[in-house]
């Protein structure tokens, strides 16, 4: 049930890969980063690797092949749609 180091590195490469690029474009901005925009990328990075770790495990025990890039995959997403409707967007599906 522990991952690989290859499986590791997925787990800890999604969420600080994608936290850094959707912070850096905020952060930015400005052309000054402040503590709290550090906090901000460190709780990001926490936010998402906890779901991918809790996906990797849930992923695992049901015995699915390449849990990790599942999991990672899983955890971008859902991160990405937690923030859109903290944001207060819509989402549009086709019809």
């Amino acid at each position: 049930m522990w991952p690989t180091l290859t499986e590791a590195a997925i787990l800890i490469g999604t969420p600080v890969v994608r936290s850094i690029a959707g912070w850096a474009g905020h952060a930015l901005e400005d052309g000054e980063i402040t503590t709290f925009e550090w906090k901000e990328l460190g709780a990001t990075i926490v936010r998402v690797g906890t779901l991918g770790a809790f996906t990797y495990v849930g992923f695992t025990v049901a015995g699915i092949d390449n849990a990790a890039l599942a999991a990672g995959a899983a955890a971008f997403i859902m991160d990405k749609l937690f923030s859109a409707l903290e944001k207060g967007k819509v989402i549009k599906t086709k019809k």
